[in-house]
């Protein structure tokens, strides 16, 4: 179950700017949807979800420190369907703004 979570971790991280699924995650685990779940959050604390957020807003703290980009074309670039959701899942992660950094 290690390896399989390795793999979904490994693909999660390279497709981090599209529009991951939890079948096509859990497929590249070689894993049922719903036991990659289980597994996953036994491992990590987290769900493959709340892992993908935190991975999108480190993701984008980079971009907002080392390019002059918007805020707005980061936030695609990192895979968030719409500013809103960026915000929320930033003030979420790290408790500030994207202005912030």
């Amino acid at each position: 179950n290690i390896e399989a979570v390795e793999r979904a971790l490994t693909f999660i991280d390279a497709n981090l700017s599209k529009d991951l699924t939890l079948a096509e995650i859990s497929k590249e685990a070689m894993l049922s949807p719903t036991y990659f779940s289980a597994v996953f959050k036994k491992l990590n604390g987290i769900s493959p979800f709340e892992y993908i957020t935190v991975k999108r807003v480190e993701k984008s703290i980079e971009l907002l420190k080392s390019t002059d980009d918007t805020k707005l074309n980061i936030a695609m670039k990192c895979g968030f369907a719409s500013s809103s959701n960026f915000y929320k899942a930033f003030a979420k992660v790290t408790g500030k703004k994207p202005s912030d950094f």
